[in-house]
């Protein structure tokens, strides 16, 4: 996933100035969008190049959590 094309992607929210769009720690990430639509977007990039290395996505682990701006 390091090089998935997550951080050219326009996707993602904002922190401190920084389009902010995956937290990577060991074999998990996370990520971060502001719409549904990124989401998919980042979610098929990742999806895509993990493939490329013999990864797969396991959607038994696979979370969506949403929350309202602060």
């Amino acid at each position: 996933m390091r090089n998935a094309g997550l951080e050219e992607a326009q996707a993602g929210i904002k922190i401190a100035g920084r389009n902010i769009n995956n937290l990577r720690y060991v074999d998990d990430t996370t990520l971060m969008a502001e719409s549904e639509e990124e989401l998919k977007s980042l979610l098929m990039k990742g999806k895509v190049e993990s493939k490329k290395v013999g990864l797969k996505l396991n959607i038994q682990k696979t979370k969506i959590m949403t929350s309202s701006p602060i």
